[in-house]
C-alpha cells in the first residue's frame, strides 16, 4: 500500500513560499528566517517586506507616506513592518504601577509666543508627522529625520477653532478641516462662520497648504469637538442642535435640528452620521444633499429631519451625569473608511464620601461600547485607579486589532485644603498645566473582541507636567508620544521602541 507523500512546506517552489510568508504576520516571519539557510533567503526577499509593511499600514490606518518605501533598507523595512507587534510586546512586558521606560528622546524648541495659542497637536499615524494647531497658525513637522526643529510647512491666519484631519481621496496627502467663527467686539460669536479644507502633500517637494474648498454659512457657534471629516463629507454640530453636512466636492448641503441632549461626540462614516450623549446614541443615515446659499440662516430654516434611530446604554445611578465624559475613535479612522468598528469610551466618576470625616474619594469607570449604527452593544468595563477629580478623556487609537485609550489625570493627594480649594475654583486650562499621571489603556477590539482578551492599563508618563489636554498625542503604531512642555517652552518627543 502506497502513501501519499504531500510536499513538506521546505520543498515547494520559492515564489509559493514567499506567498505562504505573507499571510504570517511580521514577527512570525522573523522567526521563520532564524530555522535554516533557505527560510533566511525566502524571508530575506524585499518584494516580501514591502509587501508585509503595506498591509500594516493598511491594517493600522497608517499614513502610506510615512515610510519613503523606495529608499528604505531591509533592515528599515523590517522594524517598520514588526513596530507595533514590538509596541504591544513592550507594553506587555512592562510594570503596570511603574512609568514606561523611555527609549529615546529629543525635542524641538518652539517660541514662548507661540504657547499661549497653540491649543492642539496631532501625531499622524504611522508617527512621522506631525501638526501643531495654534490660534491662527497650523504648523506641520517632519519627525523622520532626527533634527527636523523646523516646520515643512505653515499655515497662517487660519483663525480655525477646530481642526480635524483626515488623508485626502488619493491616500498620499493630509487634508486638514478648520472652523473660523466671527466674533462682535465683545467676543460674542456672529452668525457668520466659514468652513475652509486644505490639502497638503507633504512627501512630495516643497509642500505646502492648498485651499481646495471653502463654505460660508450661519450659525451661532459651534459645539467643542463637534466637528468631523470623511472622504468629501463635512460634518459639523452647532450649539443650535443642528447637524450640518457639507459635500466638499459638489458644494451641496443639508441640516435639520436634533433634540437637546447633552451631545459629547459625533461619529461620522460615508452613509451615517451618529451623536453620543450621556445616555444614548442616535444614529442618522446622510440624506441627499442640495445647493444651500451662502446667506441662508440655517437655524431659522425648516428642514425635514431623516428618521432617527436612538439606542439607549446603561449607565449605573451611583455615577453623576455631570462626571460622564465621552470619546470615540480618533477622527481619522471615519476618514480613512477602514474595516474598524465604531468604539468609543464613557468615563464616569462616583465620589465616595467618608462616614467618618468629610474627604472624598473618586473612582473612575471606564466602560467601551461598540457601535455598528444604530446598534450599540457594550464591550467591556474597567476600573481606573487611582485617579483623581481632574480628567481627561482623549481620542484613542488603533494599534493591530488593539484599542488604546490615553487618558490624563490630577490626584489631589498631598494637597492642602487651601490647595484644593484653589485648584476647585480655576479654569480648565489653569487645572490641566499641572497634569500629575498620563495613562495608556491596551483593550481588544475588532476580531480579538471573540477572545475576551485581559484589559491592560500602563503610565506612560509620570508629572507633575505642564501640558494641556490638547497638546499631547499618541501613536502607537509608531510607539511615539509627543506633546507640549508649557514650561520648556518645547515640543518633546518620546519613542518607546527602535
Amino acid at each position: 500500500m502506497h502513501h501519499l507523500q504531500l510536499p513538506c512546506f521546505i520543498s515547494l517552489p520559492f515564489e509559493l513560499q514567499r506567498r505562504i510568508l505573507h499571510f504570517l504576520s511580521p514577527t512570525d516571519i522573523i522567526s521563520i528566517q532564524k530555522t535554516c539557510k533557505r527560510m533566511n533567503d525566502v524571508a530575506s526577499e524585499r518584494g516580501l517586506w514591502i509587501n508585509v509593511l503595506k498591509d500594516m499600514c493598511e491594517e493600522n490606518s497608517a499614513f502610506r507616506p510615512t515610510y519613503p518605501i523606495e529608499d528604505m533598507s531591509m533592515e528599515e523595512l523590517k522594524l517598520s513592518a514588526t513596530r507595533p507587534d514590538r509596541v504591544l510586546s513592550f507594553l506587555g512586558n512592562s510594570e503596570p504601577d511603574k512609568a514606561l521606560v523611555v527609549l529615546s528622546s529629543r525635542s524641538i524648541d518652539l517660541s514662548p509666543s507661540l504657547l499661549p495659542e497653540i491649543d492642539q497637536i496631532f501625531l499622524v499615524p504611522g508617527g512621522r508627522y506631525l501638526f501643531v494647531f495654534s490660534l491662527n497658525k497650523i504648523f506641520l513637522y517632519d519627525l523622520l529625520y532626527g533634527d527636523s526643529a523646523n516646520p515643512v510647512a505653515c499655515l497662517i491666519d487660519t483663525h480655525g477653532e477646530f481642526h480635524n484631519v483626515c488623508t485626502t481621496s488619493d491616500g498620499l496627502g493630509l487634508r486638514v478641516v478648520t472652523n473660523i467663527i466671527y466674533v462682535d467686539n465683545y467676543g460674542d460669536p456672529l452668525r457668520r462662520c466659514e468652513t475652509k479644507v486644505f490639502d497638503i502633500y507633504p512627501s512630495f517637494p516643497k509642500p505646502e497648504f492648498v485651499n481646495i474648498a471653502t463654505w460660508n454659512h450661519t450659525s451661532q457657534g459651534y459645539l467643542e469637538g463637534q466637528l468631523s471629516i470623511c472622504g468629501d463629507f463635512v460634518v459639523i454640530l452647532d450649539d443650535s442642535y443642528t447637524v450640518k453636512i457639507w459635500d466638499l466636492v459638489t458644494q451641496k448641503a443639508t441640516f435639520w435640528k436634533i433634540p437637546t441632549n447633552y451631545y459629547q461626540d459625533i461619529i461620522v462614516t460615508d452613509t451615517t452620521v451618529s451623536a453620543i450623549s450621556r445616555k444614548r446614541i442616535s444614529t442618522w443615515h446622510i440624506p441627499e444633499l442640495a445647493f444651500v446659499p451662502d446667506d441662508l440662516h440655517l437655524q431659522d430654516a425648516q428642514v425635514h429631519p431623516p428618521d432617527m434611530k436612538t439606542k439607549e446604554f446603561f449607565v449605573p445611578s451611583m455615577f453623576d451625569e455631570d462626571d460622564i465624559q465621552i470619546s470615540g475613535l480618533c477622527g481619522w479612522y471615519a476618514g480613512m473608511k477602514t474595516k474598524h468598528k465604531h468604539l468609543f469610551d464613557i468615563a464616569m466618576r462616583h465620589v465616595n464620601q467618608s462616614a467618618t470625616d468629610e474627604t472624598e474619594t473618586s473612582r473612575w469607570m471606564l466602560s467601551r461600547f461598540q457601535s455598528n449604527p444604530p446598534d450599540v452593544s457594550p464591550v467591556e468595563s474597567y476600573s481606573l485607579e487611582p485617579c483623581g477629580d481632574v480628567f481627561d478623556l482623549l481620542p484613542s487609537r488603533i494599534c493591530n486589532s488593539r484599542h488604546v485609550a490615553l487618558w490624563l489625570q490630577q490626584l489631589r493627594a498631598g494637597l492642602t485644603s487651601d490647595e484644593d480649594s484653589e485648584l476647585e475654583e480655576s479654569d480648565s486650562e489653569d487645572r490641566a498645566s499641572n497634569i500629575q499621571q498620563v495613562n495608556i489603556h491596551i483593550g481588544a477590539c475588532g476580531e480579538l473582541l471573540k477572545s475576551k482578551e485581559l484589559e491592560k492599563q500602563y503610565i506612560l508618563l509620570k508629572g507633575p507636567l505642564a501640558l494641556r489636554p490638547g497638546a499631547i498625542s499618541f501613536c502607537p503604531v509608531a510607539g511615539r508620544i509627543c506633546y507640549i512642555d508649557l514650561d520648556m517652552a518645547r515640543i518633546t518627543i518620546n519613542d518607546l521602541v527602535k
